[in-house]
């Protein structure tokens, strides 16, 4: 990506590459004040979708959609996630124990749901949306269709981050409280395996063996 960070550079990138997630607030900092996106370091994370950028602010609790404005969230906005073919964006509000859905194309929140303490970060499923709790020690579990809660399940002491894998089927947890990993089946929503992992571990990236 070309570092004028214009709108149409950030469009041709996400067709070709898919979708560019920034999850840790120094590393945010430092790209957005080399794309010239950001004013501060205060935004902690930021979601390209195929059309638009969003970023939350987690000292106004909002979040910034690029070329369209700022939309109204919850207290200490952490988390974000963009469904490009659904023009629909879903945030964590860490402060609030909430997840605001917001319309892409009005930029307006069209429901608000409650989740555990500490929504920390979010994974998309193509039917189901993904938060782990942080404070909770949980994954909470929404229905996307009509963005109500399906389930909470326990997992690992302060779970930061979410990847799902194997074509959606698994979900992967880590648990940086615990120093573990939760393995959840996204079929039955039930975790199927923990690990240990190292002190402190904040993310996961899963290769193929193929």
């Amino acid at each position: 990506m070309k570092q004028d960070g214009t709108e149409a550079e950030m469009k041709r990138y996400n067709r070709t590459h898919g979708t560019c997630r920034v999850i840790t607030p120094l590393g945010l900092a430092l790209l957005g004040m080399s794309l010239g996106l950001l004013p501060a370091p205060a935004q902690d994370l930021i979601e390209y979708s195929l059309v638009k950028v969003y970023v939350t602010n987690t000292g106004s609790g909002t979040v910034s959609v690029l070329g369209g404005g700022g939309v109204p969230v919850g207290l200490l906005p952490m988390a974000v996630v963009a469904a490009p073919g659904a023009d629909t964006a879903y945030v964590g509000n860490f402060g609030s124990g909430t997840v605001s859905v917001i319309n892409g194309a009005t930029l307006a929140v069209t429901a608000t749901i409650p989740v555990g303490s500490g929504p920390r970060a979010l994974a998309l499923h193509p039917t189901k949306l993904y938060a782990a709790n942080f404070g909770s020690g949980t994954v909470t579990v929404i229905n996307r269709s009509t963005n109500t809660v399906m389930g909470t399940i326990p997992v690992g002491a302060g779970p930061s981050a979410l990847r799902l894998v194997l074509g959606d089927a698994y979900l992967i947890v880590v648990n940086a409280t615990s120093n573990t990993v939760s393995v959840i089946d996204t079929a039955t929503n039930a975790v199927v395996d923990t690990l240990p992992v190292g002190d402190a571990t904040v993310f996961s990236e899963v290769a193929s063996s193929s």
